[in-house]
């Protein structure tokens, strides 16, 4: 599914502006990509670069149309991503505690071996953050699509105060009106006292009296 651009099957957004601002900063990730897996194939870790190169497919597969993005390609990077950083994790322990064999016959193999292990932890970090940005700005936009609404839906359900709530019942500001009728207010049952008085006197208006 990931490498295959599907836009027969799988679902091809327009973007927004932002989402082509977070696309060309992904383009650049990109590039690096493809440069790291060089660099693995000169230090002759033959299986690392193919799987960047992989990667990088999958990447370009996702945004290679600037009018139409695969949401479902750019997810499969992210996740293609967040799992080589925590590859490359490991792999950083194990050269710190020398329990891994360096690929390589020279001297300058190992020291760009242990340069691209590094700058690819790094380089993973960065490329899962930026792709995990434009899924979900196009997840947005997929949810914009099915439910218009459900920005405003959402908001409500949020609990933040009344800057969340949308209008009810066609009335604005965000609260339904609830009014009460005559019936409604001589249901209280007791009697108002004037001040200084202990009970009404015979002439005194007794306030919401007995019904």
């Amino acid at each position: 599914m990931c490498l295959v651009s599907g836009f027969s099957d799988m679902p091809t957004l327009i973007p927004t502006p932002k989402a082509k601002k977070i696309a060309s900063v992904l383009w650049v990730a990109l590039n690096f990509h493809v440069i790291l897996a060089i660099m693995e194939f000169s230090c002759l870790s033959v299986i690392d670069g193919m799987f960047d190169m992989i990667g990088a497919v999958i990447g370009y597969c996702a945004i290679r149309d600037p009018n139409r993005f695969n949401v479902y390609q750019v997810l499969c990077y992210c996740i293609y991503t967040g799992m080589d950083f925590f590859w490359s994790t490991v792999r950083i322990v194990l050269l710190a505690t020398k329990a891994t064999k360096i690929p390589g016959t020279t001297k300058w193999q190992y020291h760009l071996y242990v340069a691209t292990v590094i700058a690819g932890t790094v380089f993973y970090l960065i490329a899962s953050i930026i792709s995990n940005l434009l899924y979900r700005e196009l997840r947005d936009i997929l949810h914009d699509i099915a439910d218009p609404n459900w920005r405003s839906e959402a908001g409500q359900q949020s609990g933040y105060g009344a800057s969340d709530q949308g209008p009810i019942n066609g009335q604005g500001g965000g609260y339904q009106q609830v009014s009460q009728s005559p019936q409604q207010d001589n249901n209280f049952q007791g009697t108002a006292f004037k001040l200084g008085t202990d009970a009404p006197s015979n002439g005194e208006e007794e306030i919401g009296g007995t019904a």
